[in-house]
C-alpha cells in the first residue's frame, strides 16, 4: 500500500511539479498589455493598433466646429492628413462642453494643443472619438494670438 502511495506521489510530482511550488513567483511578469501612452493625431500605426482600446489622443486642433444640422461638434487635428483621425461630441453634451470650455468651444480648441481621451473607435472609415463629457479633453497648450 505504501508502494502505491510512494509512486503516485512521485508521479505528481513529475508531471505537475508546479502544483507542488508553495510560494514561487512566476519566472515572467504576467501578460499584460502595454500602455499606449499618448498617441499623435497623425500617427496612423498607433491609432490603428489601439482601435476599439481606452487611448489619449494629442495634437494641434485645426478646425473646430458645429455641424451644419448642430447636432455634432467636430474637432480635426493638424497632424491627422494621413490617419483622419478626428474628435466628436453630440449636442445633447452641448452645455456641459460649452460650460467647462469658457461657453465657446471653438474658440477654446481651434489652434491649442489638446488632449482627447476615450475609447479609439472606427467612423466611416476614420478613427474617432466620441466624447461624452469635458474631463474627456485638456488643453495642453492655447492657441496663440
Amino acid at each position: 500500500m505504501n508502494l502505491i502511495k510512494l509512486l503516485i506521489v512521485c508521479l505528481a510530482l513529475t508531471f505537475f511539479p508546479s502544483a507542488f511550488a508553495a510560494g514561487e513567483q512566476p519566472t515572467t511578469a504576467p501578460a499584460t498589455e502595454p500602455s499606449a501612452g499618448v498617441i499623435s493625431a497623425g500617427d496612423k500605426q498607433a491609432l490603428q493598433d489601439h482601435l476599439d482600446k481606452e487611448v489619449t489622443v494629442e495634437g494641434v486642433v485645426s478646425d473646430a466646429k458645429w455641424s451644419s444640422s448642430g447636432k455634432v461638434f467636430i474637432i480635426k487635428f493638424k497632424e491627422a492628413g494621413d490617419s483622419q483621425f478626428q474628435a466628436a461630441t453630440f449636442s445633447k453634451n452641448k452645455d456641459a462642453m460649452e460650460k467647462a470650455f469658457d461657453g465657446d468651444l471653438t474658440k477654446a480648441f481651434e489652434g491649442a494643443k489638446i488632449q482627447v481621451k476615450g475609447r479609439l473607435q472606427t467612423f466611416k472609415e476614420h478613427p474617432e472619438i466620441l466624447v461624452d463629457k469635458p474631463e474627456q479633453i485638456t488643453v495642453t497648450e492655447k492657441a496663440s494670438g
